[in-house]
C-alpha cells in the first residue's frame, strides 16, 4: 500500500508436478490367476520373458511385456510447471470513484520423455527414445474505471468503462529416434541409428477490447443492467476484424412486495439477452505448410487439407434466457428454472469440400444453428441445525441443437469419420450430430441389391 487511496496488489503462484510411468495393461488384458512372483522375474537366461506368449511352442512375448518390465525398463518421465499471478495498481479517487490497472500472466510448461527399452517384446521391437517440450502462456493488461452512487433513497447506479489487451501463445518442440538406438542402454536423440524426427510449432493470437457497462437499481427490487463491447482479433481479416457486442438484463425481486411468510421467503424473475464474440483460430487466412521428415539432405513440405480463406471474419453468438428463483417452506426448498435460446450465425466454421477440389474443407462465415432448452435445479435442506446440515440437489436439463443452414449449396457437412465408414454429420433441418453408417440396399421384397459387378450395394442410413 502506497497511501490511503493508492494500493499495489500482487499475487504469484508456482506449481511443480512430476511423475513417472504407470502399468498400462493390468486392467484391460490382465489375467487374474497369474503368479506375481513369476511375473516379477521377467529376465531369464539372458532373455526377457512375458506372461503373454505367442504360443506353447513360441515363448516370445506377444503384445505385452511383463508389467515389471514396463515399470523398470520402459521408463517415461513427465514434469509440469505452472506459474500465474498479477500485479496491480488501484486508486480510490473518492467513495464513489475508483480505478485499477492489472498486469496478469499465466505460464504452463510440460516436459516429457519416453523410451522403449532394449529387449522389449523379446527383441521384436526396436529400442527408441522420444522427448517433448510444450509451453503455453497468456498475458493481459486490464484497466477499468468504476463509479457507484446512491442517487436517493430509491435509486442507485453503477457504471464501469475499461479496456483489455491480451496475447495468447504456445510453442512445442518434439523429437524421436528412427531405426533404433546405436548404444546399448543409452537413451538419447543423439544415439538414433537414422536421422531423428524433429517437429516444432508455435502459435500466437493478440486481441484488444474496450467496454462500457452500467446498472440501475430501484429499492433493491428492480435491477436493469447493460453493456457494450468492441473487440479486435489478430486472426481475422484485417479490414473486418472488429466485433461489436451488446447485452442487457432485467431482474425483479417480487418477494419484497409480499408480506413476509414461511411459504415464500424469496422470489425473483430474471431475463437477459447477451452477445459474445468468437474469432477464428490463428493462421486460417493464408496457406500453412507442414514440415515433414527430410529425404536425405532435402527438406519436405506438405500442403494442408483446409483451403485458406483470406477474408475470414469473427462472428457473434447470441444468448437469451428467462427464468425464476424461489425459496419456499421457510427457505428449505430452493427452485431455479430457466429457459434459454442460443443462436450461432455467421461464425467461422469448417465446411466439407469435395475431394476433387484438392482440399477436404474450408472455413467460412456462414451457416446458422439454434440451441433451445430448459434447466431446472431443486435444492432441499433435509437437516438444518446449528451443529449439522444435510441438503440434496437435483438437476435436470434439456438441449435441442438444430442445424438451420450450413452454406450456400451445402446441405450435409461431415464433422468426423471412421475407417469403417461411420460418420458424424450435420444436416440442414436436422438435429446436430447425427451418426450415419452404411447398410445394404434392398428392394421392395427385402432382397439385397447388387451392382453391375455383382457386389452388394450399400447406402447411408442414420444410426
Amino acid at each position: 500500500m502506497l497511501t490511503s487511496t493508492i494500493k499495489i496488489e500482487e499475487l504469484i503462484t508456482f506449481r511443480d508436478n512430476g511423475y513417472g510411468n504407470v502399468v498400462s495393461n493390468l486392467n484391460q488384458w490382465w489375467q487374474r490367476q497369474l503368479d506375481m512372483d513369476r511375473v516379477r522375474n521377467y529376465e531369464r537366461n539372458g532373455q526377457f520373458v512375458s506372461w503373454n506368449i505367442n504360443s506353447p511352442t513360441n515363448s516370445a512375448p506377444l503384445y505385452w511385456d511383463s508389467p515389471f518390465f514396463e515399470t523398470n525398463e520402459n521408463l517415461n518421465f513427465q514434469t509440469k510447471n505452472a506459474i500465474y499471478g498479477k500485479i496491480g495498481l488501484k486508486y480510490e479517487v473518492n467513495e464513489n470513484l475508483n480505478m485499477s490497472l492489472d498486469l496478469r500472466k499465466t505460464f504452463n510448461s510440460y516436459e516429457y520423455n519416453n523410451r522403449t527399452a532394449f529387449g522389449s517384446l523379446g527383441g521384436q521391437t526396436l529400442p527408441s527414445y522420444s522427448e517433448t517440450e510444450n509451453m503455453d502462456f497468456r498475458e493481459e493488461l486490464f484497466g477499468i474505471v468504476n463509479y457507484s452512487k446512491d442517487l436517493n433513497e430509491d435509486f442507485d447506479i453503477t457504471a464501469s468503462a475499461g479496456f483489455e489487451l491480451s496475447t495468447i501463445g504456445s510453442e512445442s518442440l518434439s523429437g524421436s529416434t528412427v531405426g533404433g538406438l546405436n548404444t546399448l542402454g543409452f537413451y538419447s536423440l543423439s544415439t538414433s541409428v537414422d536421422r531423428p524426427t524433429v517437429n516444432n510449432s508455435s502459435s500466437k493470437f493478440k486481441s484488444k477490447s474496450i467496454f462500457v457497462k452500467g446498472s440501475v437499481g430501484y429499492k433493491d427490487i428492480l435491477f436493469l443492467d447493460g453493456f457494450t463491447r468492441f473487440d479486435w482479433g489478430s486472426s481475422a481479416y484485417s479490414e473486418e476484424n472488429r466485433i461489436e457486442t451488446y447485452g442487457g438484463s432485467l431482474s425483479f425481486i417480487f418477494s419484497k412486495l409480499i408480506p413476509q411468510n414461511d411459504f415464500l421467503r424469496f422470489g425473483k424473475l430474471r431475463m437477459s439477452a447477451a452477445q459474445a464474440p468468437k474469432f477464428p483460430s490463428p493462421y486460417q487466412l493464408s496457406a500453412v505448410y507442414g514440415i515433414g521428415t527430410p529425404y536425405g539432405s532435402t527438406g519436405t513440405l506438405s500442403a494442408q487439407g483446409t483451403f485458406a480463406n483470406p477474408f475470414l471474419q469473427g462472428g457473434v453468438r447470441k444468448d437469451y434466457e428467462i427464468g425464476t428463483e424461489l425459496r419456499l417452506f421457510n427457505s428449505r426448498l430452493g427452485v431455479d428454472f430457466a429457459y434459454f435460446k442460443k443462436i450461432d450465425e455467421e461464425l467461422p466454421v469448417s465446411v466439407t469440400l469435395d475431394g476433387s477440389t484438392g482440399y477436404t474443407s474450408t472455413l467460412k462465415n456462414d451457416g446458422k444453428q439454434t440451441y433451445n432448452g430448459i434447466e431446472v435445479a431443486l435444492n432441499y435442506d433435509i437437516i438444518k441445525k446449528e451443529d449439522i446440515a444435510w441438503d440434496a440437489t437435483l438437476s435436470f436439463a434439456t438441449l435441442e441443437r438444430t442445424v438451420n443452414k450450413i452454406s450456400e449449396g451445402i446441405d450435409v457437412n461431415v464433422l468426423s469419420s471412421s475407417w469403417r465408414g461411420i460418420q458424424l454429420q450435420e444436416r440442414v433441418g436436422e438435429e446436430w450430430g447425427a451418426i450415419y453408417g452404411r447398410a445394404f440396399r434392398r428392394d421392395a421384397d427385402g432382397n439385397k441389391i447388387l451392382t453391375a459387378s455383382e457386389h452388394q450395394s450399400t447406402t447411408q442410413i442414420n444410426i
